[in-house]
Order: structure tokens, then C-alpha cells, then sequence
């Protein structure tokens, strides 16, 4: 995947053209205003492809916080359970968030423990290990994280070799910098969407897969 990007004033007068080209090249565009980058219009494959990948995470971690549920549960009822110290404080946090969310306390500390420590054997470790990690940040630090990470420099570079492309093949070194400028995007989508999954589990109000794939 690559990617192109467009002012405002260009989409208004090649918007046929630009439609024409993303469903070609099925690349994403980038649209500027002021230097900044608004939005991203993305192919439908790819799209929905993302869509698929966040719906894919949310399933899979509703289905985790519901398997430790139960095996609590279980555990519980066989006389298997564990004590574990909590501190009053935390405790109390937890009870605010039950409150907020209408959940009794063992659900929130289980969806807890389950966004601390998702499954994500398809992500390089680091990455994976980034997203356990937010986790522990503050409400101020996960509404930080919930802005894209993708910079205007990179997606002025990653436009630049889409454009060489056009007119050569790519070098290897720079095939290699594009991958990289790609594995970036996909981490500043997934930094979001772990923030943005945090702060739900805080009772805090998220937005809709629209606004957290486009690039603002």
C-alpha cells in the first residue's frame, strides 16, 4: 500500500480524478488544508479491511474479558478462586468506573486485566508490548495517544516515492523506507484504537470507526 496526497482546493477541482486514481492505484490519499492533514480517503477493500482488523481486536477482547469471567467464576464456585490485595485507592477507582459503566467491580478489573494484556501473537513484539503498556497511562496521556502519530514529513516523503514510482521502479533502500513509512501508519491506527479502547474502559465516550481510521 502507498499513498498520495491532495489540498482541499485539488479535491474540490479533481475530485472525478482523484476518485478515478484511488480506485486504480488503491492507494490511500491524504487531504491538506493549510498544511495540515483533514482526512484520508481510503479504498473500500481497504477500508473494510481495517474495519475488520479494529471489529477483529474488539471481538476478540470481549470474548477474552468473558472467558475470564467465567473461569473466575468456575474457580470461584470450586472453592479454586485466589484472594488478591487491592489497594484501597485503586479500589475505589474501580468502583467509580463499575458506576459509570453499569458493570459490577469484577468485570471492570477483568476488562482491565484483558486490555493490560491482549493477545496480539499477529504484532511485532514491540508493538504489542507498546499497546499492553498504555494501559497505565493517564487520561491526559491516552487522549494524547488517541492523536495520529503519522506526521505531514512522512506522508510528504511516503508522497514523494509514490510519485517516483510512477515514473521508475523503486530501489530497494527505497522500497524498504516506503515499508517502513507504511508500518508506521499502521502503528499510529493501532496506537488509536488501544487508547481509544482504554479510555471506553474508563467510561469515557470513543468515537466510531470513521473518525478513528481518518487522519486528522
Amino acid at each position: 500500500m502507498s499513498a498520495t496526497v491532495f489540498s482541499t482546493s485539488e479535491v474540490r477541482s479533481r475530485l472525478t480524478a482523484i476518485l478515478t486514481r484511488l480506485q486504480k492505484t488503491k492507494r490511500p490519499v491524504f487531504i491538506t488544508r493549510r498544511g495540515k492533514t483533514e482526512a484520508v480517503l481510503l479504498p473500500m477493500d481497504r477500508y473494510n479491511a481495517m474495519l475488520d482488523l479494529l471489529e477483529d481486536r474488539e471481538d476478540e477482547l470481549d470474548k477474552n474479558l468473558r472467558r475470564i469471567i467465567q473461569e473466575e467464576r468456575q474457580a470461584y464456585a470450586a472453592g479454586e478462586g485466589r484472594d488478591i490485595r487491592v489497594p484501597e485507592p485503586l479500589y475505589r477507582r474501580l468502583e467509580r468506573a463499575a458506576a459509570l459503566t453499569h458493570r459490577s467491580v469484577a468485570d471492570v478489573l477483568a476488562s482491565t486485566i484483558a486490555i493490560a494484556l491482549p493477545s496480539a501473537s499477529d504484532l511485532p513484539e514491540a508493538l504489542a508490548d507498546e499497546l499492553a503498556g498504555m494501559i497505565w497511562l493517564s487520561d491526559e496521556a491516552l487522549r494524547a495517544a488517541t492523536r495520529p502519530t503519522f506526521t505531514p514529513e512522512q506522508q510528504r516523503r511516503l508522497n514523494e516515492l509514490n510519485d517516483l514510482e510512477d515514473e521508475r521502479q523503486l530501489t530497494e533502500a527505497e522500497q524498504a523506507e516506503r515499508a517502513v513509512l507504511l508500518v508506521e501508519y499502521e502503528r499510529s491506527v493501532l496506537r488509536r484504537a488501544q487508547a481509544f479502547a482504554v479510555l471506553a474502559q474508563r467510561g469515557y465516550q470513543t468515537p466510531d470507526y470513521t473518525e478513528l481510521t481518518s487522519v486528522s
